[in-house]
């Protein structure tokens, strides 16, 4: 019987170190690029910028001028977009969380290519193409949460806070 309860508790170990392994901590960005006439533009040249860390991933946009970044780390985010013939458009102030995926589309105006267009918003975290679903823990809008313990079921108030 001992040994049951031995490899019942291995079981349950290597069932956890999985999971967690698999875990993700990351995020996506998408969208589409555009022109002012609404034309897709191909073959643009997008940036995502973690503004924390400084690394940079580029990607292009497919003959549909659509580009994706499907695995980036948790962090704040800047979104630059260049191509020949328009102006830079730059979009900062972009929050990746936990398995949240961006939306980012760029409208690029016809200019130099020394002209810049930067856009400070928040996208919206819209999730329109996986089903996992992630949550934030912790956040700085409400009090400070203090003094929590946990029911071991034993029926007494443990006495460590």
């Amino acid at each position: 019987m001992r040994s049951y309860w031995k490899a019942m508790g291995l079981m349950l170990g290597l069932t956890l170190c999985v999971g967690f392994l698999w875990g993700s901590i990351t995020g996506s960005i998408s969208g589409i690029v555009t022109d002012p006439t609404g034309a897709v533009v191909p073959g643009a040249t997008v940036v995502a910028l973690n503004s924390e860390t400084g690394i940079q991933t580029s990607t292009q946009t497919d003959a549909a001028g659509f580009y994706s970044f499907p695995s980036l780390p948790t962090g704040h985010y800047e979104v630059q977009v260049k191509a020949s013939g328009f102006r830079e458009y730059r979009q900062t102030g972009l929050v990746l969380d936990v398995n949240s995926a961006l939306r980012v589309d760029a409208t690029l105006q016809v200019g130099e290519l020394t002209q810049e267009v930067s856009v400070s918003a928040t996208a919206a975290h819209v999730e329109t193409s996986n089903t996992q679903m992630g949550e934030v823990i912790g956040t700085t809008n409400g009090p400070p949460q203090q003094n929590l313990w946990v029911d071991s079921g034993s029926g007494s108030r443990p006495n460590v806070w």
